[in-house]
């Protein structure tokens, strides 16, 4: 990565950071979309760490944009069309996300990150599952 420590002192961490943040491309600026609604939704929405990591939160559907074809389905393909979104966040049902993952492949969406219930896979754009039953579940082991 092109940093180098220096002898008894290490390396400089801000040099260090800003590096790899560079080589994982976490200085490049991205758009995304959450689609989903209720709590998660909301909490998603919050998170302050998209603007600390270049992701501009442009938007948020609900999943009956979604999984209902005409008007309300247009309304979110035109608008990803038009903005140029990047990244569909799910915090939806299976279902919707199934639904959303078609159209995410049809109109060019780059990644996706996924907090819904269902695995999902694509050979067209990048998938991030999260599994937060697993997580919780991991945690729950350590404890005992």
């Amino acid at each position: 990565i092109g940093c180098k420590g220096q002898k008894g002192y290490g390396y400089g961490i801000a040099r260090l950071y800003k590096r790899i943040g560079e080589v994982m491309g976490l200085g490049d600026t991205y758009s995304a979309v959450i689609v989903g609604n209720g709590a998660t939704a909301d909490s998603v929405a919050a998170l302050q760490l998209f603007t600390k990591r270049g992701i501009k939160l442009l938007g948020r559907f609900g999943e009956e944009d979604a999984v209902t074809d005409g008007e309300k389905r247009s309304r979110l393909e035109g608008f990803c069309l038009a903005e140029r979104v990047d990244i569909f966040i799910f915090t939806c049902n299976g279902r919707c996300a199934s639904s959303c993952l078609a159209l995410a492949e049809e109109i060019g969406i780059r990644g996706v990150l996924n907090l819904s219930e269902t695995d999902l896979h694509s050979d067209r754009l990048t998938v991030r599952n999260i599994h937060i039953e697993d997580a919780l579940m991991m945690l729950c082991s350590e404890l005992g």
